[in-house]
């Protein structure tokens, strides 16, 4: 299905016909279930890109070299959200990191092969949290990290956006740093979108919504149209995150899938 197709089907009737969007709601929450499945079968098989190297984060995440470079001589901890068959920790290790970088690493993925990361990694720099998902995993297992990277990972598949987002927030530092990859800019907008109330809210204006943290959207020309990322810095500890209440209302079975959520109320 065209992007454009996508949005029709997802978006643009709920924005025309809010009446239409309530006699179907129900219906959605059956094509969600169906979906879900797809989407989880996709993880399951590794169905999607799990080879980016460090090269393609850096050209993303515009100063991620630089904070892994400061926390590499004075310690600290990277955690990569969906790290796939842990190439880009690896090709960090081999072809970036110091000699005794003090930094460590840990790697959300779903599968990997052991052997190949084994080649390039001490088994004292990372460690790989392997066969749950990341929503799954109790918050005392994730590791209070300096910075978090998300390149079409946990937070461009989960089901649960609410839960990992606030997994990840939780586990970050005070001034530690979220980079969430977003897409090409001419489909980025609609990857992720949020229903606030009859308002239709895109990642970044969603995540302005947060209290404690600042968001900045930050294109990089890596291809013709662009690529859009977010960076999320978290200004303090946070005891009591206030992370809106979600409600997966909509989605398609591609890589990444498209997403459309409804804000709850309480």
């Amino acid at each position: 299905m065209s992007l454009n197709a996508v949005k029709k089907t997802l978006i643009s009737i709920v924005v025309t016909n809010l009446f239409f969007f309530q006699i179907t709601f129900a219906n959605h929450e059956c094509e969600v279930h169906l979906e879900a499945f797809k989407t989880t079968e996709r993880i399951s098989k590794n169905d999607f890109t799990t080879d980016r190297d460090f090269w393609r984060y850096q050209k993303n995440f515009f100063d991620l070299a630089m904070i892994l470079e400061i926390l590499s001589d004075r310690g600290g901890t990277w955690l990569d959200l969906g790290s796939g068959e842990g190439v880009a920790i690896s090709s960090y290790y081999s072809d970036y990191a110091p000699w005794d970088t003090k930094l460590k690493a840990f790697g959300i993925t779903y599968t990997i092969n052991p052997n190949f990361v084994s080649n390039f990694i001490k088994p004292d720099q990372a460690t790989f949290m392997i066969g749950r998902f990341f929503e799954d995993i109790p918050q005392t297992e994730i590791p209070r990290t300096n910075v978090i990277t998300d390149f079409y990972g946990v937070l461009s598949y989960t089901l649960k956006f609410d839960i990992a987002l606030y997994k990840a927030l939780k586990s970050l530092k005070t001034k530690g740093v979220l980079y969430i990859h977003n897409g090409p800019n001419d489909e980025s907008r609609l990857l992720t979108s949020f229903y606030n109330g009859p308002i239709l809210l895109n990642l970044v204006e969603f995540l302005k919504l947060i209290p404690g943290i600042k968001v900045e959207a930050i294109e990089t020309k890596f291809n013709p149209t662009g690529n859009l990322n977010i960076k999320i810095t978290k200004l303090r500890d946070i005891k009591s995150l206030e992370i809106p209440k979600l409600q997966l209302i909509g989605i398609t079975d591609d890589s990444p899938p498209i997403r459309v959520f409804k804000i709850i109320k309480d």
